[in-house]
């Protein structure tokens, strides 16, 4: 069961969400919860230290990033992401990204409140591009 949006890509390099929404299932996908593909710049905390990240998925008990900064298994992170804020560790590597599982279980309602106010600031700079 999925839902989906057309992605769109913003000429400005702001950011795009497209919601990709699905539920796991089976011996080949383990998740049960629902999961947000976006593409989203957030930040992290490792070691006391802010590296910039991007967002690739979110779900309540966890999240997928893309970022600069040294990942190894176990590290404890902190995740910052508009309103939502978490504590959590990762849990796997690979090339495309770092899996984070959450230390608490995030509310599915302030899931999807942060996830329609990027939806409006991402449709606000598509109608309001910067001008430089």
């Amino acid at each position: 069961m999925s839902a989906r949006s057309s992605t769109k890509f913003d000429p400005y390099g702001l950011p795009t969400i497209r919601l990709d929404v699905s539920r796991g299932f089976g011996a080949f996908d383990h998740r049960g919860t629902r999961r947000i593909t976006t593409s989203l710049p957030i930040f992290i905390v490792v070691g006391g230290t802010r590296h910039n990240a991007l967002l690739r998925n979110l779900s309540s008990r966890g999240a997928t990033i893309v970022t600069s900064a040294p990942m190894v298994l176990d590290m404890k992170i902190e995740f910052h992401c508009g309103s939502i804020c978490a504590s959590g560790n990762v849990v796997w590597q690979r090339r495309a990204g770092s899996g984070i599982r959450f230390d608490q279980t995030l509310c599915e309602q302030q899931l999807n409140e942060q996830v329609s106010r990027s939806n409006a600031v991402a449709s606000r700079s598509k109608d309001h591009p910067l001008v430089g």
